[in-house]
This record gives C-alpha cells, sequence and structure tokens, in this order.
C-alpha cells in the first residue's frame, strides 16, 4: 500500500472513532440528564426540591461548555435559559408555571438528544 492509503485509513478510523465517542458520551449526558429532570417529576408535596433543582443546573453547566464540541451552542442555551426560568419559578413557588418549565425541558432535551443521535433520518 501507498503512502496516501494508510493516511486515508488511519484518518477513516479516527473519525469513525470519534463519532462513536461522540454518541456514546452525548447518549450518556442525555440519559443523566432525563434521569435528573424524571427525580424532579410528581413531588411528593406537590412542591419542588429547590436544592434538587440547583443541583440539576449547576450539572448542566458542567456539562454544557463539553457539548458545545458536539451539538450546536443556541440549543443548549435554550436548555441553560430554560433551567434558569425553572429555577426562578421554584423560587417564588409558581409551580404551575415550574411544571411547564420542567415539561419543556424534558421535550427540549428528548428533542435534541434525537437530533444528535445518529439516525437515518439526520443523516439524508
Amino acid at each position: 500500500m501507498n503512502f496516501r492509503m494508510v493516511i486515508a485509513i488511519m484518518f477513516l478510523i479516527l473519525l469513525l472513532a470519534f463519532g462513536i465517542f461522540q454518541e456514546i458520551y452525548l447518549d450518556k449526558v442525555f440519559s443523566q440528564f432525563d434521569s435528573m429532570l424524571e427525580e424532579l417529576t410528581n413531588p411528593p408535596d406537590g412542591k419542588y426540591d429547590l436544592a434538587k433543582t440547583i443541583q440539576v443546573e449547576e450539572w448542566w453547566d458542567k456539562q454544557h461548555s463539553k457539548m458545545e464540541m458536539f451539538l450546536p451552542h443556541l440549543p443548549l442555551n435554550e436548555i441553560a435559559a430554560t433551567l434558569g426560568e425553572f429555577k426562578g419559578y421554584v423560587k417564588t413557588e409558581d409551580y404551575e408555571s415550574s411544571t411547564a418549565m420542567l415539561t419543556r425541558l424534558m421535550v427540549l432535551s428528548e428533542s435534541l438528544s434525537e437530533m444528535s443521535g445518529v439516525r437515518i433520518g439526520n443523516i439524508l
């Protein structure tokens, strides 16, 4: 084999490895985020836990900068902004609006996860 062919094959292997890593990493992050959001739903006393809400927001802030390497910046910012709104509603004990924001977060997470995954609709 000539040198160019070896370089092309090595590049292809690296590209595939990066794609596999990206898919696994994003799946792990979104699964963890979805489970954290699920923990917030249906609180036993009907009131959302502010401490858990802050914990989720801080966790997302840490993940946000890493995920910018793989995903568009705007949807990630939309999740961060919605988390901020959710926290604000929880602080003011506006649980009706909190529920709406939590539902929005779950939908945003699901749609961004689907958008980033390797699916035939995303390839075509």
